[in-house]
């Protein structure tokens, strides 16, 4: 995992156990990554996540809001993902724009890098059209993508 910041090791200490749902090891590994949103048929424009992508140690990437930082870790079993935001990283207009009323709409599928299935052990291979609740936790979002 890559330290962008002193929350880096916040997260990585207390996500395991207080954030996750019943069912997930405690013990779980976690992925430092980017986010970009949108439709991946339209350039990445509209609503949903076009890309997931995991971060490389000391890259610094440009931020707006059509992309942001996360971490990423293995839903139940290996069937879902789970994406977690810091607040201070979306932008009003991605939060008005993508997670309106705290939902994030997928309107069609978004394939995950082979890298993060096999860093994560997950046994999907993308994330499916849907509607996923945005959940507000300890200062930062959970998305469940299942």
């Amino acid at each position: 995992m890559t330290a962008f910041n002193t929350k880096t090791d916040y997260v990585s200490q207390h996500i395991a156990g207080i954030m996750l749902p019943s069912g997930v090891p405690t013990k779980c590994k976690v992925v430092h990554c980017d986010v970009v949103f949108g439709a991946p048929s339209s350039g990445c424009q509209g609503t949903g996540i076009c890309k997931i992508v995991a971060r490389e140690e000391n890259v610094q990437r440009s931020r707006n809001c059509h992309n942001t930082v996360a971490f990423a870790a293995q839903g139940l079993q290996g069937k879902g993902i789970m994406l977690f935001f810091f607040r201070e990283y979306l932008c009003s207009n991605l939060m008005r724009l993508h997670f309106r009323h705290g939902v994030l709409t997928v309107k069609e599928s978004c394939r995950l890098p082979d890298s993060l299935i096999k860093q994560l052990e997950l046994n999907i291979r993308q994330i499916p059209a849907g509607r996923y609740c945005l959940e507000d936790a300890f200062g930062y979002y959970r998305l469940n993508l299942e």
